[in-house]
């Protein structure tokens, strides 16, 4: 790729060939914000059925693989220069530098609680391949409708239960490629059983087995159920979900019709710009089936905020500052409670990070008369003004 190309203009580029090298695990060098003393090699990948990068230790057939991060909270991918790190990662320098064989260094931020998160990858040739993968991946992340969340949140909730149930399988000594390309060899199951422990767990929905078994005999036939497939698991839910629901498999554009009027106080017609926005196909009669139904209810298109103005500046900016609200944090340097909590350099990264424009610096003499900063007479921590200083000039401005 040239400089300044926009690496979005191919997205063809990470087609299932050229993704199979990241989702087969590649063995890199690892430090997270939440153990930043600890530099571990792993082997990573690109779990693409649940938008997740995955590691293990070894490549040791009984060892699975474990979740890093949630790629749906990516905030920032950027790839470093060789003995260039942010300020508020600049006391990693001397033992990142002490290893010499990683040069290349792919700094990964995320969303995740007040203190900035951070995941910084290393290795000597391939991270190059790791940016341009990583940043059209969670490109379309964004991009995915609602139908696409749902079966990414119903994958990985499969996943989590196949992995501690009785029917764990090898499934876990490979980092898996995307649903339709997995060998049915290779497959996770889940029983019943665990089906609805889990929905009394995560959903507060209580199902007699026998009810279970009656609802499934109906819309799944025993020899696909009885193999504890993701899509026994996937039916399941909506089936228990959408139980009492007063439309069975289509909506007739009568239905439609008495919905907008009824139900959403709406003329007719308004169905009727909301499938030409949202790209949900109706039949010739005029129907739709229910899980498009769905569908077209949760889309973007048929959100409650506008989404131009959600993702855009569209405010007059050319009046005096003092015509603003600006958005102030206080006791910016404090992780916790004002009386002994952590002061950290990270708190200001992150409040800079999510917009705002006025940060505290609470300023006491320190030693040999050089400032610090801390809630004085408390038993918080002191962290020194300098580092404040420099990560407010790099996240600031």
């Amino acid at each position: 790729m040239e400089p300044g190309e926009d690496p979005y203009n191919e997205l063809a580029y990470l087609s299932p060939t050229n993704a199979k090298p990241l989702q087969s695990g590649w063995p890199l060098c690892c430090v997270s914000s939440r153990c930043r003393s600890k530099i571990e090699r792993r082997y990573v990948g690109l779990r693409s059925a649940t938008g997740e990068l995955v590691a293990k230790k070894t490549q040791q057939p009984d060892e699975r693989s474990e979740p890093i991060l949630d790629l749906l909270n990516v905030k920032q991918i950027s790839l470093l220069p060789y003995g260039s790190l942010p300020v508020d990662l600049s006391d990693l320098n001397s033992e990142l530098t002490s290893l010499g064989l990683y040069p290349h260094r792919l700094l990964i931020r995320f969303k995740g609680g007040f203190v900035p998160n951070w995941l910084l990858l290393l290795d000597s040739d391939n991270m190059d391949y790791w940016h341009m993968g990583l940043l059209i991946y969670v490109k379309k992340l964004e991009e995915l409708p609602s139908e696409g969340l749902i079966e990414l949140f119903l994958w990985r909730e499969f996943y989590r239960l196949a992995s501690v149930g009785s029917t764990y399988s090898q499934f876990y000594t490979e980092f898996s490629l995307q649903p339709e390309e997995m060998d049915p060899a290779w497959n996770l199951s889940v029983s019943e059983k665990e089906i609805r422990d889990w929905l009394a767990g995560n959903m507060n929905a209580a199902f007699k087995p026998s009810r279970l078994t009656k609802l499934l005999d109906e819309y799944l036939p025993s020899c696909r159920r009885s193999q504890g497939s993701f899509e026994t698991f996937a039916r399941t839910l909506q089936l228990c979900l959408w139980s009492s629901q007063h439309f069975t498999s289509k909506v007739t554009a009568f239905d439609l019709e008495q919905f907008a009027w009824q139900c959403q106080g709406e003329q007719p017609d308004s169905i009727a710009k909301l499938q030409a926005s949202s790209g949900i196909t109706f039949g010739c009669d005029g129907s739709i089936i229910f899980s498009a139904f769905l569908d077209m209810l949760f889309c973007k298109a048929n959100s409650v905020t506008d989404e131009s103005r959600t993702q855009r500046v569209y405010h007059n900016m050319d009046l005096p500052l003092s015509a603003y609200f600006i958005s102030t944090s206080h006791n910016t340097y404090l992780t916790g409670d004002q009386l002994r909590s952590d002061s950290s350099v990270q708190c200001y990264v992150s409040a800079l990070r999510q917009g705002c424009r006025c940060v505290e610096l609470d300023l006491w003499d320190g030693p040999k008369d050089t400032p610090v900063i801390y809630h004085g007479h408390t038993l918080t921590s002191k962290i020194d003004l300098e580092p404040v200083l420099l990560a407010i000039r790099e996240h600031a401005f």
